[in-house]
């Protein structure tokens, strides 16, 4: 269903004749179209030039020919040709606001998936005869898309620039570049071509649907919301804690937004932190340091305006009285003492007395006093006599304990990067069972049909979510199984982690989730979705102290995709195969860890290390 269907439908027009309207409107597509009611109005724009260009090319004019978007880079060639489409808004007031605007394109030939977005050109002045690959030209297309697509086959594909339309009624034109969405170095091929305006009959013709308010009939203000977030609910004076989160409206994200960041000390007067703007993807980010201890309220406050209602969100903040960073210099200065003045055994033997423990799940702090002992060496433990603490959630794979000191840390979001191979399959399995065993809730969300189904079978508090369209429709029906249609709605896949999470809640128990489905999403949606779903995903995984571990193919994408995405977890561990005299091994290595202890150096897997 186009816009205008939606439209006239939302005007009160029926069904039939919401159609008659359309055919006509079919009939008649070679200029624009506009439709009027007491509610706003709506107008269809057809380019009023477009055309393509080609950096293989670039002295070459295509005018008159369908519209082709091409990615080939396999060093030393490359080349892109990419689709430019002009239309004229003066049929819009300058002063309205844009409700919607959808770009529509058909696709006449594919070769491979493509990824494509609708990118804004500030040239607004071209012809399609005059249209060549330029350095200018090309400096002119912005470098970011708020809408992308998967061309995959012959179909209509949609693309939102709302924001590229609003933005463009004071000059009264607009240039929209349908180009591949890359980034810059990742070695690919694929291309499509679609209908052009210039091509008789046209039926297929791209089109611009837009729907904006009239002055005598605005608006209502737009809902808002704010996610947010701290690293820690728990830290200690003087140390810095990070603050983040995301302003939404209706799903889609808020940028260059003001949002106020303040606290409550045990229930004070509100008092300002600072005040920031959203990024690109809606997301805002502060760090702040504690000065005493207590009990603090963090509020995340979007005041509004003239289309946005204001809203605002809250989070708690424990501190307590240890003074991170001033134990963590007293401790440097003491050894730098004791060395000066000769009396290391001393000062060793001090610290060997006093142990300090922290418990992050119940903030207390507990010091133990052990009888002096001789300053020995302490050998390493044996990977069999691993102790797992309760606040750790166990990798299933014991040398990996060891470097993570008992696990993984509860409530943390833990990324394991890897190419595809038998030991992360192995892991994976491994993780999910200790995970039951040790008494937890788990979730396994998936893409791939077969994995783990004897787990659901197996353990009432499994939970299996499986986001793939070949569903086996003859599974057995059982309440802890999970299905969703594939990877085109990340807005189901959101719905139906919930429905699960919330029959974890019934189960009483800490819960774990392990997901291989990032490397999905980011081939399907493109590394700005899938950062914006991931950051919130993640954001609501800790709202609901959830223990969160993903696998991502470090083999699937390029080095700045993954970048785009390693920074939003607390921790990385990758696996990787290397070659030695002894031939090709793999090595698993801790790589960070948020405020965490953990040993970095690069341990040996084995597939035997599972049986």
């Amino acid at each position: 269903m186009g816009l205008t269907e939606i439209y006239l439908r939302h005007q009160g027009v029926s069904t039939a004749s919401a159609a008659l309207i359309l055919t006509l409107i079919v009939i008649i597509n070679t200029g624009n179209i506009t439709v009027t009611s007491a509610g706003g109005e709506a107008v269809i724009l057809k380019p009023i030039e477009d055309g393509y260009i080609d950096s293989l090319q670039p002295s070459v004019n295509f005018a008159g020919a369908n519209l082709a978007v091409e990615y080939f880079n396999f060093k030393p060639q490359s080349r892109q040709r990419w689709s430019f489409l002009l239309f004229n808004l003066t049929s819009i007031p300058q002063n309205n606001t844009i409700e919607s605007a959808e770009l529509y394109l058909y696709t006449l030939e594919t070769h491979g998936a493509l990824r494509v977005g609708a990118f804004r050109s500030l040239d607004i002045s071209w012809n399609e005869r005059d249209l060549y690959w330029t350095p200018a030209r090309e400096a002119s297309v912005s470098r970011t898309s708020n809408s992308t697509q998967q061309i995959t086959n012959v179909a209509w594909y949609h693309f939102n620039v709302k924001g590229e339309v609003q933005d463009s009624l004071k000059t009264k034109r607009l240039t929209l570049v349908i180009r591949p969405d890359y980034s810059s170095g990742f070695e690919y091929a694929a291309g499509a071509v679609f209908s052009s305006n210039d091509q008789p009959g046209r039926s297929n013709a791209p089109r611009l649907e837009i729907i904006y308010a009239t002055d005598t009939s605005r608006p209502s203000k737009q809902r808002t919301a704010i996610i947010l977030d701290t690293n820690s609910s728990r830290t200690g004076v003087g140390a810095d804690i990070k603050i983040f989160g995301v302003l939404q409206s209706d799903g889609a994200f808020l940028n260059d937004k003001p949002v106020v960041i303040e606290y409550s000390f045990d229930t004070s007067d509100w008092k300002a932190i600072s005040t920031v703007k959203t990024d690109e993807d809606g997301t805002f980010i502060i760090t702040w340091r504690t000065e005493r201890a207590g009990s603090f309220q963090i509020r995340a406050r979007f005041p509004g305006n003239e289309n946005y209602h204001a809203t605002e969100s809250l989070t708690q903040l424990q501190v307590e009285s240890i003074q991170v960073g001033q134990i963590n210099l007293a401790y440097v200065l003491t050894v730098v003492v004791a060395v000066a003045g000769g009396s290391f055994l001393l000062w060793n033997a001090i610290r060997k007395r006093h142990r300090i423990k922290f418990k992050s799940q119940t903030g207390l702090l507990e010091a133990t006093v052990l009888e002096p002992k001789p300053v020995e060496p302490e050998p390493r433990p044996p990977e069999s006599a691993i102790e797992v603490i309760s606040e750790r959630v166990s990798t299933g794979h014991n040398g990996l304990d060891r470097l993570l000191r008992g696990g993984l840390s509860r409530n943390y979001a833990t990324v394991l990067t890897s190419p595809s191979c038998d030991e992360v399959d192995l892991l994976t399995h491994r993780f999910l069972e200790t995970g039951l065993q040790g008494g937890n809730s788990v979730l396994y969300i998936t893409a791939r049909l077969g994995r783990e189904p004897e787990l659901a079978e197996k353990y009432p508090t499994f939970y299996y979510m499986v986001c793939n369209p070949q569903t086996d429709s003859s599974r057995p029906d059982m309440p802890n199984i999970y299905t969703t249609r594939g990877l085109d709605s990340l807005t189901e896949i959101n719905l139906t982690a919930a429905r699960a999470l919330a029959a974890m809640d019934r189960a009483g128990k800490e819960k774990v989730i392990f997901t291989d489905l990032v490397s999905d999403i980011l081939l399907q949606h493109g590394p700005t979705a899938t950062r914006q779903w991931l950051f919130d995903f993640i954001s609501r995984m800790k709202s609901e102290y959830v223990t969160l571990f993903v696998a991502l193919n470090s083999k699937m994408h390029s080095k700045e995709d993954l970048e785009a995405l390693l920074d939003l977890f607390d921790g990385q561990i990758d696996l990787w195969d290397e070659k030695t005299d002894a031939g090709s091994r793999k090595f698993v290595r801790v790589r960070r860890m948020y405020r965490e202890r953990y040993s970095d150096e690069s341990l040996p897997i084995e597939k035997s290390d599972f049986l």
